[in-house]
């Protein structure tokens, strides 16, 4: 009797089961075949800054978005993300240098290349040949006994022989050319750090911008929960119509979409930003302090000062000196190319004679002094000359070329900063006329539409007030980089700091 309850009790338990699931099923079908159903609105309550959930909770704090059945929100973004590094444009500037491996090599190895000697080594040094002779010689050699030898065209002269060769010219040219083509490397990666510098600077830019946007964005956003707060304070007492909720609502997602495009911007800039810098991608970077740094390195004042400081400070402007110093250089010594005797030594031993019985030892020695006094000479002379005058037309191109980009930075930072205070205006007349529309709304209940185009304007403005804070900063590290920059690019002023009422 117990063996066969013990069988039975575990299928009846199993069957009880399976009835009590197919009941809750069964309850619970007629809830979900009837559509989705409407929630209760939580009560309005004060409004209160934007925390990370309450920024991110397309709810405001309570309550479904729209509709249970609907898609889930994403999940929500944190506003301090864990492990960001927070940088400024000081240590952006300086990562990037160290980041710059190939600048760095590339200007070690011009500074080497002052100290090396063995760039000139086969030019100073006398040139040396050793070697074993056997062939026809003719000519008188002096012997050991001081006595000359007549040696007949056919006979035979074998034995070692020595040739020094030196030619002062050519070793004078070699240096001059090894030194200016150091010169020269050095100028060139100086221009290309600098490059490399102001792409971080721009990237360190683009990254405020875009932290500046989501802050912006989150404003917006908080004010979407205060107008959905006080529809559904409305709603809840009866005074509020649903469209004008349903509208609150979709003025929420839109901001929170909004917010989440920018936040999705702010970490391209900082990726980036930190593979300009030489930083891991996956730890995102903020910028120190939440406004725009003051980028006030180069003063709108005397346009002609900067171009002059432009000329002086610019690596291509140097290269390009150095270049028509070489060529003048050049052609100084070519000019004087044939005053410069080339060297030349020889020094024979060994035995001569009409045939192996009859040999006698021999020794030649031979001392002279060359001089070119030819076309070549004259041609080379010319062509120097107009190297010359092709590196002095170079030097003139390249300083108006600096001059234009001085005087065009110079007046895109104008114009930016104009831009900026102009945008800035617009966007505190918008605000004025938010609040405007915020008194009436709370006057009646129809002029929501009205109320989202104001926000939707300052929201715009702000935007655009702030690209235009962007593109200022631009602009200043434009007119900084065309001036030459300052330093190892640390971040010191070059001229005075205009004062707080000169920037936008």
């Amino acid at each position: 009797m117990n063996a066969a309850t013990d069988q039975i009790a575990p299928a009846a338990r199993g069957r009880r089961r399976a009835a009590l699931v197919g009941a809750l099923i069964l309850l619970a079908l007629p809830q979900a075949c009837s559509g989705p159903r409407r929630i209760r609105l939580p009560e309005a309550s004060a409004w209160r800054p934007p925390s990370p959930l309450n920024a991110c909770d397309p709810t405001g704090g309570g309550g479904t978005a729209l509709e249970v059945g609907a898609s889930p929100a994403p999940a929500p973004i944190s506003s301090s993300p864990s492990g960001a590094v927070s940088i400024d444009l000081a240590q952006v500037l300086e990562l990037a240098a160290e980041a710059d491996l190939a600048t760095r090599i590339a200007i070690e190895q011009a500074q080497e290349a002052f100290a090396q000697t063995d760039l000139v080594a086969e030019s100073l040094y006398p040139s040396v040949s050793v070697g074993l002779r056997r062939g026809e010689r003719t000519g008188s050699f002096q012997t050991t006994a001081g006595n000359f030898l007549d040696v007949d065209a056919r006979q035979d002269f074998r034995g070692p022989a020595l040739e020094l060769s030196f030619d002062p010219g050519r070793a004078v040219f070699t240096l001059a050319a090894a030194r200016e083509r150091a010169e020269g490397r050095t100028f060139a990666t100086l221009t290309a750090h600098q490059a490399a510098m102001l792409r971080a600077g721009l990237g360190f830019v683009a990254l405020q911008e875009a932290h500046a946007l989501v802050a912006a964005a989150e404003g917006s956003l908080a004010r979407a929960d205060d107008q959905l707060a006080d529809q559904r304070a409305r709603r809840g007492s009866g005074a509020g119509h649903e469209g004008d909720l349903q509208e609150a609502l979709a003025q929420r997602a839109r901001a929170y979409d909004r917010l989440l495009g920018r936040r999705a911007e702010t970490q391209l800039s900082s990726a980036r930003l930190a593979e300009l810098v030489g930083l891991a991608p996956e730890r995102p970077l903020t910028p120190r302090g939440s406004e725009f740094v003051a980028l006030e390195m180069v003063a709108l004042g005397n346009l002609s000062d900067l171009v002059e400081l432009a000329l002086e400070r610019r690596s291509e402007v140097a290269q390009a000196q150095s270049s028509v110093r070489a060529a003048q250089r050049e052609r100084t010594l070519r000019s004087w190319r044939w005053a410069i005797p080339t060297l030349e030594g020889i020094a024979e031993a060994g035995e001569v004679g009409p045939n192996d019985d009859d040999l006698e030892h021999t020794e030649a020695y031979s001392i002279s002094l060359q001089w070119d006094l030819g076309a070549t000479l004259s041609g080379e002379i010319h062509r120097s000359a107009a190297l010359a005058r092709e590196a002095g037309f170079v030097l003139e191109a390249v300083r108006r070329r600096v001059a234009r980009e001085v005087v065009e930075a110079f007046r895109a930072a104008q114009a930016m900063r104009e831009r900026g205070d102009v945008l800035g205006e617009a966007e505190r007349a918008a605000r004025a006329a938010l609040e405007q529309a915020a008194l009436r709304f709370a006057s009646s209940d129809r002029l929501l539409m009205e109320l989202q185009r104001a926000d939707e304007l300052v929201t715009a403005m702000q935007e655009r007030r702030i690209g235009a804070l962007a593109d200022y900063c631009r602009a200043q590290l434009a007119l900084f980089a065309a001036v030459g920059g300052g330093g190892e690019w640390g971040l010191p002023a070059l001229l005075p700091d205009p004062g707080p009422s000169r920037r936008p």
